[in-house]
Protein backbone atom coordinates (compact mmCIF):
# COMPACT_ATOMS: atom_id res chain seq x y z
CA UNK A 1 0.00 0.00 0.00
CA UNK A 2 2.84 2.48 1.02
CA UNK A 3 4.60 1.62 -2.50
CA UNK A 4 0.80 2.38 -4.37
CA UNK A 5 0.80 5.56 -2.31
CA UNK A 6 4.18 7.05 -3.24
CA UNK A 7 3.90 6.15 -6.61
CA UNK A 8 0.46 7.88 -6.60
CA UNK A 9 2.12 10.96 -5.20
CA UNK A 10 4.67 10.73 -7.77
CA UNK A 11 2.00 10.88 -10.54
CA UNK A 12 1.03 13.86 -8.98
CA UNK A 13 3.81 15.71 -8.95
CA UNK A 14 5.02 15.13 -12.48
CA UNK A 15 1.71 15.82 -13.66
CA UNK A 16 1.75 19.38 -12.39
CA UNK A 17 3.01 22.96 -14.13
CA UNK A 18 6.64 23.87 -13.50
CA UNK A 19 7.11 26.70 -11.56
CA UNK A 20 8.36 29.96 -13.56
CA UNK A 21 11.56 30.96 -12.73
CA UNK A 22 11.96 34.44 -12.26
CA UNK A 23 15.08 35.01 -13.90
CA UNK A 24 16.75 38.69 -13.56
CA UNK A 25 17.95 39.72 -16.91
CA UNK A 26 21.03 41.73 -16.25
CA UNK A 27 22.48 38.30 -14.54
CA UNK A 28 21.73 36.66 -17.95
CA UNK A 29 25.42 36.59 -19.97
CA UNK A 30 24.47 37.65 -23.51
CA UNK A 31 27.03 35.88 -25.88
CA UNK A 32 27.82 37.10 -29.47
CA UNK A 33 27.62 40.52 -27.79
CA UNK A 34 30.73 43.01 -28.35
CA UNK A 35 31.90 43.94 -24.77
CA UNK A 36 30.33 41.39 -23.02
CA UNK A 37 33.13 38.75 -23.43
CA UNK A 38 34.06 37.97 -19.78
CA UNK A 39 37.52 36.47 -18.19
CA UNK A 40 38.04 33.28 -17.07
CA UNK A 41 38.28 34.20 -13.65
CA UNK A 42 35.09 35.91 -13.92
CA UNK A 43 32.97 33.36 -15.67
CA UNK A 44 34.30 30.74 -12.94
CA UNK A 45 33.56 33.00 -10.04
CA UNK A 46 29.68 33.31 -11.80
CA UNK A 47 29.18 30.05 -12.37
CA UNK A 48 30.39 28.75 -8.60
CA UNK A 49 30.92 30.61 -5.23
CA UNK A 50 28.99 34.33 -6.50
CA UNK A 51 25.67 32.39 -7.32
CA UNK A 52 22.68 33.04 -5.24
CA UNK A 53 21.76 29.45 -4.36
CA UNK A 54 19.32 30.58 -1.60
CA UNK A 55 17.19 32.76 -4.64
CA UNK A 56 17.86 29.79 -7.32
CA UNK A 57 16.07 27.96 -5.02
CA UNK A 58 13.38 29.60 -4.00
CA UNK A 59 12.94 30.41 -7.66
CA UNK A 60 12.77 26.61 -8.15
CA UNK A 61 10.95 25.06 -5.06
CA UNK A 62 7.79 26.94 -3.08
CA UNK A 63 8.90 24.05 -0.02
CA UNK A 64 12.16 25.49 -0.38
CA UNK A 65 10.97 29.07 0.43
CA UNK A 66 8.66 27.82 3.00
CA UNK A 67 11.15 25.73 4.93
CA UNK A 68 13.59 28.72 5.09
CA UNK A 69 10.84 31.23 6.14
CA UNK A 70 9.47 28.66 8.60
CA UNK A 71 13.34 27.82 10.22
CA UNK A 72 14.34 28.42 13.57
CA UNK A 73 16.65 31.97 14.48
CA UNK A 74 18.93 31.82 16.93
CA UNK A 75 19.99 34.94 18.79
CA UNK A 76 23.81 35.62 18.05
CA UNK A 77 24.99 36.04 21.20
CA UNK A 78 23.66 32.72 22.41
CA UNK A 79 25.01 31.19 19.33
CA UNK A 80 28.61 32.77 20.27
CA UNK A 81 27.95 31.62 23.92
CA UNK A 82 27.75 27.90 22.47
CA UNK A 83 30.69 27.97 20.65
CA UNK A 84 32.91 29.13 23.53
CA UNK A 85 31.33 26.40 25.53
CA UNK A 86 32.12 24.21 22.76
CA UNK A 87 36.17 25.09 23.11
CA UNK A 88 36.15 25.10 26.93
CA UNK A 89 34.35 21.40 27.15
CA UNK A 90 37.04 20.54 24.20
CA UNK A 91 40.27 22.08 26.27
CA UNK A 92 38.84 20.80 29.35
CA UNK A 93 38.91 16.96 28.24
CA UNK A 94 42.26 18.05 26.60
CA UNK A 95 43.61 18.30 30.07
CA UNK A 96 47.50 17.46 30.52
CA UNK A 97 46.61 14.52 32.01
CA UNK A 98 45.57 12.70 28.77
CA UNK A 99 47.59 14.69 26.47
CA UNK A 100 50.78 15.85 28.07
CA UNK A 101 51.91 18.23 25.32
CA UNK A 102 48.97 20.52 25.99
CA UNK A 103 49.98 20.99 29.59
Amino acid sequence: QDIEDGIDKAEEITAQEPAEASVDPSSVVQEGVVGAKKSYKEGFAEATYKQNLEQLSFDESKRAKECWDNAASYDSDVEQLFTFVQVFTGKLVLTPFHCPQFA
